[in-house]
């Protein structure tokens, strides 16, 4: 047997900075529609969340694919659950 010389696909490049912009952009619209202060930092050093913005989304039920990928499915499928619950 002879060993594949076919590189493996390369990682999909994410552009870091730009899904910050975003996510700041609709961060400061949130705060901005519930009248709450926002954190300054989103990400650590590491790249993480940081824990002030993760207390914050907890704390004002701000949704982390919306804020990140500007992704309203889940939104969009937990107020569903919630009206067929009958809690909205």
């Amino acid at each position: 047997m002879t060993k594949s010389t076919k590189a493996a696909p390369a990682a999909k490049a994410y552009d870091i900075a730009n899904i910050v912009k975003e996510a700041r952009y609709r961060l400061e619209e949130f705060s901005g529609l519930t009248g709450t202060v926002s954190p300054t930092r989103l990400l650590d050093d590491n790249g993480a969340p940081t824990t002030e913005l993760l207390a914050y989304c907890k704390a004002e039920a701000l949704n982390l694919d919306w804020l990140f990928c500007g992704d309203a499915r889940p939104l969009l499928l937990a107020y569903r659950l919630a009206c067929l619950k009958g809690t909205t």
